[in-house]
């Protein structure tokens, strides 16, 4: 097993789990037919969302494994890089909807 394709596997996966949970919230928050399927699956739309955003990470994480080839400490560095600024744009994205939210 590959350390560096594991963690960077790891990598792409937060970020598509990341990206899928702030997509999720605020169209849940804008469209009240997915808040009411979410809350259907497990009986709270948080639940059902924590579970959608597993399934994503662990998808994408063992697709990213099957088909990265050789991956270097430069490419898990650069992941790394845009793992933190997708984390904190995606932050400062949720912040700013539900302020935006809560003023409406």
């Amino acid at each position: 097993m590959n350390r560096l394709r594991l963690i960077y596997s790891s990598i792409i996966g937060t970020q598509a789990a990341l990206l899928f949970a702030v997509i999720v919230t605020i169209w849940a928050e804008l469209a009240p037919p997915l808040k009411d399927w979410l809350k259907s699956l497990s009986g709270h739309h948080w639940t059902s969302k924590s579970y959608l955003t597993m399934l994503v990470y662990v998808v994408v994480f063992a697709y990213c494994y099957s088909v990265s080839g050789g991956v270097s400490g430069g490419k898990v560095k650069r992941a790394v890089y845009h793992l933190f600024w997708l984390g904190l744009v995606g932050s400062a994205v949720l912040v700013g909807f539900f302020i935006w939210h809560y003023l409406e």
